[in-house]
């Protein structure tokens, strides 16, 4: 029993080192790697846009601008407004910024 663990423990330390060498000696090609810098320019779905929808039976207009995206309620009475980051051209996070709708969750 003895004799094996001591292979055992053998062939681990050998794999070990082996698998150090090769993960030293391989090459690396960063050229496949993009920077940040080098990212091609995201160019959004909607962008200067403006259309309308229905709530609770009145027209709710909804701005796009280039960063920032606005909804008015109530023939512009009420408002929620929130900025825009684009990830992709159809993928984007929107941060609440203001609003003075009554009972708006947020």
């Amino acid at each position: 029993m003895k004799n094996f663990k001591l292979v055992v423990i053998l062939a681990l330390f050998a794999f070990s080192v082996s698998a150090q060498d090769f993960a030293i000696t391989t090459v690396n090609n960063y050229d496949t790697y993009t920077s940040i810098e080098e990212k091609e320019e995201i160019v959004p779905l909607l962008k200067e846009t403006k259309y309308t929808y229905k709530y609770k039976g009145e027209n709710v207009v909804v701005v796009f601008s280039e960063d920032q995206h606005v909804e008015y309620f109530n023939e512009g009475k009420y408002f929620i407004k929130s900025d825009i980051s684009w990830v992709s051209e159809d993928e984007c996070y929107m941060t609440l910024q203001e609003s003075n709708l009554p009972n708006f969750p947020f």
